[in-house]
């Protein structure tokens, strides 16, 4: 009987994803994990991780990250509860929403969403974005971001000193408000740089690089904001148990994009957990002109009975426009390690 109501559970969480996959609708990744026996979860509001074993607990008004998305099933205080980590969703907000306004973690009402404005915020965590105008609190639908994207507060410091060539720099140092001017003579011998240019010299113009939001920029970096490193996340996973090298994704880049060391950013998670210890390969296709060929790879791992992939990502790997991310199933595939969801986090440098 116990494996009987068993079975009956994994297809109430089953059906719905097949149906909405043969619909063609995209499945919203999940995770599901124990609720905290103290506060616990409730349905339709933000939940974090708490705890050794991690377990689901609500949001406190004194967070302002780490939220890992919406309870969708299973709140309280005992039992397993499923939390949608992007996507379409609904939330309970603390006060009234404008369509279009940025979410973030509720100051107010612990585990609701708040609007917190039409502009990018300095600081805190961006839950996402809400759909709807309304006047009063409530649940609303709202477009989750993936997990851990947050807002950054951009540095501040003085300028003390500015060096140039030949005396082509002059800068009214020590305040916080420096003025910086070029001073010539403008002869240089050969302008050979690409890209925005931001000085000069007898043996060409240095290109710009790209300066990280929120860091104090050295060396050839620029401010210029099309300069600054953007993220874009792309989307993997399966339904059902895997089959002997599986194609989970293959997904084509219109344009470069790097996968950084560490997989940083990135979410690697199953509804269903593995029997026993398994690998996924992640690779870089190329297309040669006749065939795709594997140029670099990396892995993610499940443990035995383990519901969080682990990247190994042991160096960055760069995607140029043409290249496709592919992920593959082991050709011995774990017999249990079903409903995957992959969130891979890339950065693409706009110039």
């Amino acid at each position: 009987m116990k494996r009987f109501l068993s079975a009956l559970v994994f297809l109430s969480f089953l059906i719905p994803g097949l149906a909405l996959a043969q619909q063609g609708q995209a499945v919203p990744p999940t995770l599901a994990l124990a609720n905290a026996s103290s506060t616990g979860t409730t349905l339709n509001k933000l939940a974090k991780l708490t705890g050794a074993p991690s377990t689901f607990v609500i949001t406190a008004t004194t967070d302002t990250s780490g939220a890992i998305g919406v309870v969708t099933t299973g709140a309280g205080t005992t039992g397993r509860a499923t939390v949608q980590t992007m996507g379409r969703a609904s939330c309970v907000f603390d006060g009234s929403t404008t369509a279009g306004d940025y979410v973030g973690i509720s100051g107010s009402v612990a585990g609701d969403c708040s609007d917190i404005g039409a502009s990018y915020p300095g600081a805190g965590q961006v839950v996402g974005q809400v759909f709807s105008t309304n006047g009063s609190g409530g649940t609303y639908g709202v477009m989750l971001y993936p997990p851990g994207i947050k807002a950054l507060t951009p540095g501040s410091g003085t300028v003390t000193s500015v060096s140039g060539t030949a005396n082509q720099v002059s800068v009214a140092s020590g305040t916080t408000t420096p003025v910086i001017s070029l001073i010539g003579p403008y002869t240089p011998a050969t302008y050979t740089a690409h890209g925005p240019l931001i000085g000069e010299g007898t043996s060409g113009i240095a290109a710009a690089t790209a300066g990280g939001a929120g860091t104090v920029l050295g060396g050839n970096a620029s401010a210029d904001p099309s300069m600054q490193q953007k993220t874009d996340p792309h989307l993997c996973g399966s339904i059902a148990a895997q089959t002997s090298g599986q194609r989970l994704c293959f997904i084509p880049m219109a344009k470069s994009e790097i996968l950084p060391s560490g997989c940083t950013g990135s979410q690697f998670a199953a509804f269903t957990a593995a029997t026993g210890s398994t690998t996924l390969t992640i690779n870089r296709e190329h297309w040669t002109g006749s065939a795709w060929s594997i140029t670099a790879s990396d892995t993610v791992a499940w443990s035995a009975a383990g519901f969080l992939g682990t990247p190994t990502c042991s160096g960055s790997i760069t995607f140029a426009v043409g290249d496709a991310l592919e992920v593959l199933a082991p050709g011995t595939p774990d017999a249990t390690l079903a409903a995957i969801g992959i969130v891979l986090l890339m950065s693409a440098q706009s110039l």
